[in-house]
C-alpha cells in the first residue's frame, strides 16, 4: 500500500524550563514512507530551528540535523521496527502507567476523519488513518501538547529528505 504524502505545520508543547516555548514547524511525509520533522522554539525574541528529524524507512535510520554544529547523527534500528517519529507518548511525560484506554468514537479535524481516544482521566488524542495512523492533535488536561496543522495532500519536494553534503555524519553508538 501506497503511504499518503502530506506537508503540514506541526506543534510540540516545549517542555524546557524557563522562557523557552515551541513554534510551530514543518512536518513532511513522502510517498515512500520518508518523515521530516523541524522543531522550532522560541527565546525571547529569537526564533530558533533547534534541529531537523528524518526517518528514512528504507534505511531503518533516523537522522537528527543539528543546523549549529553541521552534524548529523545517525540511529539505526533492527529491520522490521519502525521508531517512532511522529508520537504523543513524549507529549505524555505525566501520566504513569498501566492507564485505561478508552475510545472516543471519530471526528473531523483539519479536514480529515480521526478516531479519538483516552489515555487515563486527562489525555486524549485522535489519530488519521488516511495520514497512515499519525496522530493529527494530542491533549493532556485540556492543554495541547502536540497537533498537526494546515495540511496539505500533496508530495513534498525530495529535497527535504537531503542530508548537506557539509554536515558530518556521526552513527549512534550503542550500549557497550
Amino acid at each position: 500500500m501506497k503511504t499518503r504524502a502530506f506537508q503540514a505545520s506541526y506543534y510540540e508543547a516545549s517542555w524546557e524550563p524557563g522562557p523557552v516555548r515551541s513554534v510551530p514547524g514543518k512536518l513532511y511525509r513522502d510517498s515512500s514512507g520518508r518523515i521530516r520533522i523541524d522543531y522550532w522554539v522560541e527565546i525571547g525574541s529569537e526564533t530558533f530551528c533547534i534541529f531537523r528529524k528524518i526517518y528514512d524507512p528504507s534505511q531503518n535510520a533516523v537522522f537528527v540535523l543539528n543546523d549549529t554544529k553541521r552534524t548529523t547523527l545517525v540511529m539505526r534500528h533492527p529491520a522490521g521496527s519502525q521508531p517512532t517519529v511522529i508520537g504523543i507518548m513524549g507529549a505524555f511525560r505525566n501520566l504513569g502507567t498501566n492507564l485505561k484506554q478508552e475510545e472516543l468514537g471519530s471526528r473531523e479535524i483539519e479536514g480529515l476523519l480521526c478516531q479519538g481516544h483516552r489515555l487515563g482521566a486527562a489525555a486524549e488524542y485522535w489519530i488519521s488513518e488516511e495520514l497512515g495512523g499519525i496522530p493529527i492533535v494530542a491533549t493532556e488536561d485540556g492543554e495541547v501538547r502536540m497537533r498537526i496543522f494546515d495540511i496539505v495532500l500533496t508530495e513534498p519536494d525530495p529535497a527535504v529528505f537531503v542530508i548537506p553534503a557539509d554536515y558530518e555524519i556521526q552513527e549512534e553508538r550503542g550500549p557497550e
